[in-house]
Formats: structure tokens, sequence, C-alpha cells
């Protein structure tokens, strides 16, 4: 065996053991993260910590259509002064460095909405509780401040299309995103897949975590089964879908 060959097995043998390392690491500060997290629970439960959570909780209910519309302003006239900026700037774009600050403005702006059709869904959940009265006016609330929110979007992938015109897809056909992706230039695709890569490895470390708190929620404060299925449920879907897809793709 030459030395090279010497070399490569060793190094390969270290590598080993640092990998068998960082994952026994990973256990142990799993475990104790957990373990305090438990007994926080426990200490939070025996001394009605949880009581005052159910007042906060009752408490926002009495003004949820408030905090429903409160929360969409706060996020939409952000995302709406970005969308009219974005809008500013094309007409008297003359510069890379004008088209880059637009391309800003757009995402910012579609970053917010998204985000604000999300707070929207939060808040729609925790208003649907049959003892409440006030429900069905925090539905309509939900389904009016989302509808807007989905026009708004429309409109940005169309002020988009404007200033990119290559880009192809109707926002309101269920095909758009595959339309959407075909039409994108090779840097595009290759920004959007390392994106997406990041966001993957961010959803797998969090699933991974929110699996973990649903268990602990089952045990101490029998929140029931329902959250653990749906976490791993989601945790599954997504690893099943990133690894069908690569292996797709290593076959073409």
């Amino acid at each position: 065996m030459s030395n090279y060959q010497v070399g490569q097995k060793g190094n390969g043998t270290r590598a080993g053991v640092k990998t068998w390392g960082k994952m026994l690491f990973y256990i142990v500060i799993g475990g104790v993260v957990g373990g305090t997290a438990s007994m926080l629970i426990l200490i939070l439960r025996e001394t009605g910590g949880f009581t005052g959570l159910d007042g906060i909780y009752e408490e926002m209910l009495k003004w949820m259509p408030a905090v429903q519309t409160a929360a969409f302003l706060i996020l939409f006239l952000p995302s709406l002064v970005y969308y009219i900026r974005a809008a500013r700037g094309m007409k008297r774009m003359y510069s890379d460095e004008e088209d880059e600050q637009n391309d800003q403005d757009q995402g910012k702006a579609m970053l917010i909405s998204s985000t604000n059709i999300i707070v929207e869904f939060l808040l729609f959940g925790l208003a649907a509780d049959p003892d409440y009265d006030g429900m069905m006016v925090s539905v309509g609330l939900f389904f009016v401040f989302t509808i807007i929110c989905c026009i708004q979007q429309a409109l940005l992938v169309f002020q988009i299309k404007r200033r990119t015109p290559i880009m192809k897809g109707d926002p309101l056909s269920w095909n758009f995103q595959k339309e959407w992706e075909g039409s994108m230039d090779e840097a595009t695709k290759m920004i959007t897949y390392r994106s997406g890569y990041k966001a993957y490895l961010v959803v797998q470390k969090g699933q991974l975590l929110f699996s973990v708190l649903a268990v602990i929620g089952r045990m101490l404060l029998s929140t029931g089964a329902f959250p653990v299925i749906i976490s791993c449920g989601l945790w599954l879907v997504g690893n099943t879908v990133y690894t069908k897809n690569a292996m797709k793709n290593k076959l073409e």
C-alpha cells in the first residue's frame, strides 16, 4: 500500500470519528435541551404558570378582530409602500443599480405579503374556538384580509413580468409555479435552487425541534397526538419530496 493510500485511509478514519463525535455531541445537547424544557414545563404546570397564559389567551380573544386588523395593517402598509416604490422606480429606471433596487423592493413586498397571510392564518387558528362568540367575525376578517394579500401578490407578479418580460406564468393558474420556473434564466434558477436548499435545511431542523416539542407537550400538557402526527407528517413529506427529486435529477 502506497503512502498516499495510507494517508487517504487515515483521513477517512479521522473523518468518520469526527462525524460520529458530532452525532454524539448533538444527541447529548438534544437530551439536555429536552430535559431542561421538560423540567420547566413541569415547574410551570405545578406552580400554575399556564393559568396566566390561559388568561392572556382569553383576553386576546375579546379583542381578536382588532388584533387581526392591526396585524394586517402593520404588514400590509409596508408591503404596499415597497410595491408603489418599485412601480415608480420602473418608470425612471436607467441603470443596473436602479433595476437592482426595484428587484429588492419587489422581493421585500412579496415577503411581507406572504408573512401577512401566515400571521392571519395563525390568528384565525387562535380564533377558531367554538366557545368564542366572535368567531364568525374573525373568520370573515380572515377571508377578506387573505384575499387582499393574494390580490397584492398577483399584482406583484404582473409587475415583475413587466420589468422582466422573459418571465412567464399566470398567477391565477394552477401551473403558475411550473411555468414561472421554466421561464427563468440559468442564473435565476441557480439562486432559486440554492435558496430552496437552504430553506429545506432550516425546515428539517425546525421540524425536528417541533416534533420534540409536540412529544413533550403530549406527555406533560395532554395536547394529544394530533400535533405529533402533523409535525412528523410534514417532516416526512419534506424529506421524501427532496430525496425523490434529488434521485430523479441525478438520473437525468
